[in-house]
């Protein structure tokens, strides 16, 4: 059996379930998923709540006797340090996550059993590609409004544009500069025939009063709180892409499945981490 640890934000928690994924496929064992991050505000500070229910996915919950069965094995004096202290086991049990962004042959370590970290990289996410596509799909039946911007995105040119500020602001991932954004409208604008842009972010007012959009943009502002994954459907539904350094934005682009897509990414993702472009980004997208 293994376990794999679920927390964070939307697009983390569908990193962490694509990596649960490729577990299953490539270990031929047993996968579950640790949401407990979501049952106590103690530790989940940043008041997320569990989001993968929102797509078709399919997965088993890990529970109190499934950690009693891993650590039945362990030695008690790594059974106390774990449960009292949260200190990894000595006897390789519990991987935490070494570098972000690197694909990481040591997980497929049948001494391994829970797993713990975000698992953002291609190669986890790419090899479980089919299942993917069919389980990032919306489990509840689309709104009329939804239903009305799916319908414009289908009838045009759709180039969904991503701003992610809001928490980035003081953080270690940069938000992205003008000079981005300009150069990618500049790129569709270049290779896309009559683009109509469809905005998504998560401070539409900012990006009203700082950007200029060719022709009649519109501002997607209606799916709010437990309904954003909408808001990354429809961006998988538009025919080309320009993502933030967002895992939000990526997921969007990374499920359309439009054939001849343009993806415009960013190459700088966080202050301290420059292999993203090698790691996550795919290889026909256009990079700034």
């Amino acid at each position: 059996m293994i376990i794999v640890k679920v927390y964070g934000g939307l697009a983390g928690q569908m990193m962490q379930y694509a990596f649960a994924c490729f577990l299953e496929l490539k270990r031929r064992e047993e996968v579950k998923i640790d949401i407990s991050f979501f049952g106590g505000q103690a530790r989940n500070n940043s008041f997320r709540k569990f989001e993968l229910i929102n797509w078709n996915t399919k997965f088993c919950i890990a529970s109190e006797e499934d950690y009693n069965y891993i650590f039945s094995k362990v030695k008690l004096k790594d059974k106390i340090n774990y449960r009292l202290f949260k200190k990894e086991v000595e006897n390789r049990n519990y991987f935490r996550e070494k570098l972000p962004f690197r694909f990481d042959p040591d997980v497929l370590n049948t001494d391994y059993s829970i797993f713990d970290g975000y698992w953002v990289n291609h190669d986890y996410i790419d090899q479980v590609k089919g299942r993917l596509l069919k389980d990032f799909t919306p489990r509840y039946p689309i709104s009329d409004k939804n239903k009305e911007v799916l319908h414009m995105m289908e009838s045009s040119n759709s180039v969904s544009i991503h701003f992610r500020r809001g928490d980035y602001v003081d953080s270690i991932h940069d938000v992205l500069k003008k000079d981005y954004y300009t150069e990618a409208i500049d790129h569709i604008k270049q290779t896309v025939e009559n683009p109509r842009f469809f905005v998504f972010s998560d401070d539409l007012e900012f990006v009203k009063h700082t950007y200029e959009f060719p022709g009649e943009a519109l501002f997607i502002d209606h799916n709010k709180l437990d309904e954003s994954y909408w808001d990354i459907f429809l961006m998988s539904k538009c025919r080309h892409n320009v993502i933030a350094n967002s895992g939000f934005s990526y997921w969007g682009a990374w499920l359309n499945q439009h054939k001849n897509a343009i993806v415009v990414a960013p190459s700088n993702w966080m202050e301290t981490e420059n292999s993203i472009s090698d790691n996550l980004l795919l290889k026909h997208w256009h990079i700034i």
